[in-house]
């Protein structure tokens, strides 16, 4: 399975209404560990779209481990404005050491796919990674 690479990541921190799109501060490419509350958002610009994709959401195992599956709601946008909900083929939740991995798989993404969580406890994230299937 092939990596894709994403341009540009970002979070937006309340994010009531997440198929709105919201200002937030993109970041270089390389993302670092960060804390994600309720009704926050990850946002990554893709460097293509495939027809299919696979996400992988690399997780402290302390935080991750109450989460419930799915762990995100999954949204996509072409130009990062308006938003619609991706529906998941499937999520794994898988242990790794220290970290959870939590693997999903959806169809026809856009340019921007967004994570949205909603769970009451923070979620320690350390990277996500995409790849073709």
């Amino acid at each position: 399975m092939p990596q894709i690479g994403y341009r540009q990541w970002g979070l937006i921190p309340a994010d009531t209404e997440p198929t709105v799109g919201q200002i937030y501060t993109a970041k270089p490419p390389m993302m670092t560990a960060l804390a994600v509350d309720k009704n926050s958002s990850l946002i990554f610009k893709l460097a293509k779209t495939p027809a299919q994709l696979r996400a992988e959401i690399e997780v402290t195992a302390l935080s991750g481990e109450k989460c419930k599956i799915p762990p995100l709601n999954l949204f996509s946008s072409a130009a990062g404005e308006e938003y619609h909900s991706l529906q998941a083929n499937s999520w794994i939740k898988m242990q790794d050491g220290i970290y959870l991995l939590f693997r999903v798989q959806f169809d026809e993404p856009s340019s921007f796919v967004k994570f949205h969580y909603t769970q009451n406890h923070p979620l320690v994230v350390n990277k996500v990674t995409f790849s073709t299937l």
